[in-house]
């Protein structure tokens, strides 16, 4: 299965912001984990204890863990899901 496809489909997942149309909503079944989103809070509580004046560099801390969060948000994704296709196919194999 081509990386190109899981990416595809990871980004199909994972936009919350896709036009509604008829059918499935991808981006409702996407869910993300407690665990996440309290971790996600923490982050903003650390940020806002650094006490740090430049709104500048605020921002910049928080571009970069973001960026970081979504890359491995996507890996773990792309893995799973390779690895679930995997494991299909061996358990097709026996039966």
């Amino acid at each position: 299965m081509s990386r190109d496809f899981i990416e595809r489909l990871y980004w199909a997942c994972s936009d919350m912001e896709l036009p509604l149309k008829d059918g499935l909503n991808l981006g409702e079944l996407y869910e993300r984990t407690e665990a996440v989103c309290r971790a996600d809070q923490l982050f903003s509580e650390h940020m806002k204890g650094l006490q740090l004046q430049d709104p500048a560099q605020l921002s910049q801390l928080d571009d970069c863990q973001s960026a970081a969060c979504l890359a491995y948000e996507q890996q773990g994704f792309i893995n799973g899901f390779r690895l679930g296709m995997k494991l299909a196919e061996e358990l097709r194999g026996a039966e």
